[in-house]
């Protein structure tokens, strides 16, 4: 039977309804980060309000109790800070920043004004601001400042339009450039790019780490107020958040959480209004509620518990902001009555010091409870902190604390193989320059199964550091690792490999480079010691020569002056010169120096021989060459020349007089396999894609990225086909909110002008989706064919397009590409029309088209989750109403009811008409995923004045 995406062109009466999660259920939360200790002392700072929300000025140490891992601790000393006529501190710097992320052209207005009405509030209390935008990239719109007009255009910049920011390049004219301010905005930037490669954060968790880390050396009242959509920070993994939690806590750094995406009152009220009706219904009671809210014949009764509840893990939003002594703020328009309680939190507050417990600091988190005995007296502050060593630095990481102590004990433990080695790249600027790689087989680590999903998690921290010979520590390389690899690939773990390399120059001279590895679920830790030297190069010289394992990309422009630079990418190292691809080709990378009295450059010839026999001479790329720096070469061994033994590569340079030769032995394992069918030639000549279309399509491919074997790329689809086929009957019954926005092209045809906006509620229980609107709202006159327009299939439609066994699809791997920090493999496919299950229809069979259509599917690398597809119809009748159409469906993986499910997160709808030949767009965010529950009581968990009944509750699991 063929499944098929059906786009019907008219207005459809949508019928839905919202769950939540069930009353009674006790919420089991893992415990968040908080602020870091590392001396004898441990000073927390708290805001304290009565009962109508008022600061409190006048409390005394007698009337606080504090418990610190549960243990009663006694207060050394409390004071009022910035607390006006109370006061017992002098007011400190008070500095904010205000961040923007996952604003669409819609929600944009309401924001901006949103986040004005703030600025002018609290620009009153001397504070200096910063405005940052994140999408991909953290993007720095104004450096801190006081000047409220700067601000002002910053807030507009931010909720613009987006734009290609270039790192470092702020509004201008805020603060002269040597400000430290403005310096420690910039360093911001450099410390973004460092913690996504370094500690593979996603792009919205990595900006607060970010900003919070380099804040933690500046003095006084700081905060972040986030403004976003919860979209993508749903998304992260929960170990992320706490990564988020634990920077600001440790920098003393508060953060407000606004959701830009959060119901209005309206739509709580319908939406209460809806399943109240359900609820009522399914008792045998009449219903009160308008005839649209009536439930469909044969539908699952149930009622609503609104979203933002206590019940059950919360909102990484609320977590974020109260964990860390700051307010969740439920939506945009709540923002200017909570305005009051931002400026009273960074003028007034407690700071309140106790001594530290006598226990091991092995930077585990400690919780901490924060309490009053006075009556009507309400406490805000940090939920704890992470107990380091005292000796640890402001950089040193939580999870670093048991693999350093492991690197300072006297003997070395290795219950996990891994390698460590240093590889020699020449010299520049009077520096040796090294690599320091570390290769840990993932074979021997421990992974957890986790059958719904077919998903494998583990869970590993890695520590490097180089010494000298007095045993200083001079580079520090470290990475936490919550990574996933698709069940299906277990079998072939062996042969997978995490590589840890980071470049570094030192004087010549004698070292010692130092690893551990622990894996944090099977509790084992790993450590290695290896000792080299340092040693200035001759006039004339090459590096080590090394097999190139992958290619990864490029993260900021410092990194082009990275000595392992290709193309538009970084070489990985391949510690052990054994090559198991069948029908890769086989490419190594040295550098050569050459000597700089001699015009001529050098000569370079590179020969593969096997027992004495030259098999090869490759040809070689000499790559541009930086000044005072080595020429990175590279040469690619044909891999359909080589047969399964033993090689050696040999590389001999010439400059004038002098020469030299270099070795490397390598190892092909496996014999060369066919290559995976191409696409016919003729697939992509069914017209050219209009502009919006094309950049749906286009995917930026990482250069150089070597093509998986054979059998690889067949396990990836075999698993995706698989899991497309499986994918309504794996998705628990849920609950979320979908928000739809449809544009038309602006008349001077710069931009997309927002025309209707509406919000549902889409209820998916046992396989089957209903909808209800909740909002709905028009800001401009519109083609009657945007009114009638709807898409449907996310839930499992889009993928069975390009993966169903019937639809034939010709598919072929294209390359590697980043997404949100994922790597991912990129597919082109195309389905002939005879095959197609994409249908267009005007709602009778008279007005319909079975397109034939092409696009493009994204793989996560070691999940081998689909991430993205895009499916593009083609040929269309040229008589029918629409000549373009095209979707895109972006998928991640989001925590419904304690479980972690692929679940869409955006899609984006592109299509032309055949008469007004205007482009339109519909945009559609979902959000707020939640575990489907039935009860026949409702209880609003929201502000003062929701509704409450009661009654019995079950729970529908």
């Amino acid at each position: 039977m063929h499944h098929r995406v059906v786009v019907f062109l008219l207005l459809v009466s949508l019928k839905a309804a919202m769950v939540a999660q069930a009353q009674g259920v006790a919420a089991t939360r893992e415990p968040p980060a908080g602020a870091v200790s590392g001396a004898g002392e441990v000073t927390l700072d708290f805001v304290a309000r009565d009962s109508h929300s008022r600061p409190v000025r006048d409390l005394r140490s007698e009337e606080i109790r504090i418990t610190d891992g549960g243990a009663p601790a006694k207060i050394a000393r409390l004071q009022l800070v910035n607390g006006g006529n109370g006061g017992q501190q002098a007011a400190a710097p008070r500095l904010v920043s205000l961040l923007f992320d996952g604003l669409d052209t819609y929600a944009s207005p309401a924001v901006r004004k949103a986040a004005t009405g703030m600025l002018n509030s609290l620009v009153g209390t001397g504070a200096s601001f910063s405005v940052w935008r994140i999408s991909d990239r953290l993007e720095l719109v104004q450096p801190f400042t006081k000047d409220g007009a700067l601000l002002t255009r910053a807030i507009e910049t931010a909720t613009g339009p987006p734009r290609n920011p270039t790192a470092g390049s702020p509004a201008g004219g805020a603060q002269p450039a040597g400000d430290p301010l403005t310096l420690n905005a910039q360093r911001t930037l450099e410390g973004w790019e460092r913690i996504e490669r370094d500690e593979k954060l996603r792009p919205p968790i990595a900006a607060l780490v970010a900003l919070a880390r380099q804040q933690t050396a500046l003095n006084g009242r700081k905060a972040v107020v986030y403004f976003s959509d919860g979209v993508q920070v749903e998304a992260c993994p929960p170990d992320q958040v706490r990564s988020a939690i634990g920077s600001a806590n440790r920098a003393g750094v508060v953060l407000y959480t606004v959701n830009i995406g959060g119901l209005s009152e309206a739509a709580e009220k319908r939406a209460s209004s809806i399943l109240d009706s359900n609820a009522a219904a399914s008792d045998g009671q009449p219903s009160a509620a308008p005839a649209a809210a009536k439930p469909a014949p044969g539908s699952v009764p149930f009622t609503f518990i609104q979203l933002d509840t206590d019940a059950g893990p919360r909102l990484p939003l609320k977590d974020l902001a109260e964990s860390t002594g700051g307010l969740y703020i439920r939506r945009s328009s709540d923002l200017a009555p909570s305005v009051g309680k931002i400026v009273d939190d960074l003028t007034t507050y407690y700071e309140v010091a106790y001594a530290a417990p006598l226990q091991e600091r092995n930077g585990q988190f400690r919780a901490v409870s924060v309490r009053t005995s006075r009556p009507q007296t309400r406490l805000q502050s940090r939920d704890g902190y992470f107990a380091l060593p005292a000796d640890t630095g402001p950089d040193t990481a939580p999870f670093e604390v048991p693999l350093l102590k492991a690197l300072s004990a006297p003997e070395r433990t290795e219950t996990i193989p891994f390698r460590i080695d240093i590889l020699h790249l020449g010299q520049a600027q009077g520096k040796a320059r090294g690599e320091a790689v570390l290769e840990l087989p993932l074979a021997g680590i421990n992974c957890k199964v986790d059958p719904a999903l077919g998903l494998c998690d583990m869970h590993f921290s890695v520590l490097a550091q180089i010494k000298d010979a007095a045993g200083q520590v001079l580079e520090k390389f470290s990475q936490d690792v919550p990574d996933q690899m698709a069940s299906e690939g277990l079998e072939s773990a062996g042969n997978s490999v995490y590589t840890l390399d980071r470049s570094f120059s030192l004087p010549p001279g004698e070292y010692r480079l130092e690893a551990a590895v622990l894996d944090r679920q099977a509790k084992k830790l790993s450590s290695r010691t290896t000792s080299f030297s340092l040693s200035a190069t001759p006039d004339l010289a090459v590096c080590d020569l090394f097999l190139v394992r992958t290619l990864e990309p490029l993260w900021s422009a410092t990194d082009r002056d990275d000595p392992l630079r290709y193309q538009d990418g970084r070489v990985v190292p391949l510690l052990i010169p054994v090559w198991r691809g069948a029908d890769r080709d086989v490419q190594a990378f040295f550098l050569v120096s050459p000597d700089a009295r001699i015009a001529v450059p050098p000569r370079v010839v590179v020969e593969v021989q096997r027992d004495g026999k030259v098999v090869e001479r490759p040809a070689i790329k000499a790559l541009e060459r930086r000044p005072g720096a080595p020429i990175p070469v590279t040469s690619t061994l044909k891999r359909s020349l080589l047969e399964p033994g033993h090689y050696q590569l040999l590389v001999r340079i010439a400059q004038g007089k002098a020469s030299l030769e270099r070795k490397l032995n390598f190892e092909v394992l496996t014999p060369p396999a066919p290559v995976i069918a191409a696409l016919p030639a003729d697939a992509g000549k069914s017209g050219a894609p209009s502009e919006g279309v094309a950049a749906l399509l286009d995917v930026k491919l990482i250069e150089g990225a070597p093509k998986p074997e054979d059998a690889e790329l067949n396990r990836i689809l075999a698993a995706a086909r698989e899991r497309a086929a499986d994918y309504r009957d794996a998705l628990p019954d849920f609950v979320c909110t979908r928000t739809t926005t449809k544009f038309s092209k602006s008349k001077d045809g710069s931009g997309w002008a927002p025309a209707i906006s509406s919000t549902d509620l889409l209820q998916f229980v046992e396989g089957e989706e209903k909808t209800q609107t909740l909002t709905s709202r028009q800001v401009a006159n519109v083609p009657a064919m945007m009114k009638k327009l709807d898409l449907f299939g996310e839930l499992g439609g889009v993928l069975s397009l390009v993966f169903n066994e019937h639809h034939f699809a010709e598919i072929e791997w294209k390359g590697m590409a980043e997404m949100k920090g994922i790597r991912v493999h990129v597919f082109q496919y195309r389905v002939a029309r005879t095959n197609s299950g994409y249908m267009l229809s005007l709602g009778d069979q008279q007005s319909q088209v079975l397109a034939a259509y092409r696009g493009t599917v994204q793989i996560d690398a070691n999940s081998m989750a689909i991430r993205r597809v895009v499916v593009e119809a083609v040929d269309l009748p040229k008589n029918f109403p629409i000549q373009q159409s095209a979707i895109a469906v972006d998928y991640d993986f989001v925590r419904i009811g304690g479980k972690r499910y692929l679940v869409p997160q955006h899609a984006t709808w592109l299509y032309v008409g055949a008469n007004s030949k205007q482009p339109m767009k519909s945009d559609r965010a979902f959000q707020n995923y939640r575990k489907y529950t039935t009860t026949s009581g409702i209880k609003y968990m929201g502000e003062a004045g929701s509704s409450s009944s009661q009654g019995a509750a079950s729970q529908r699991e």
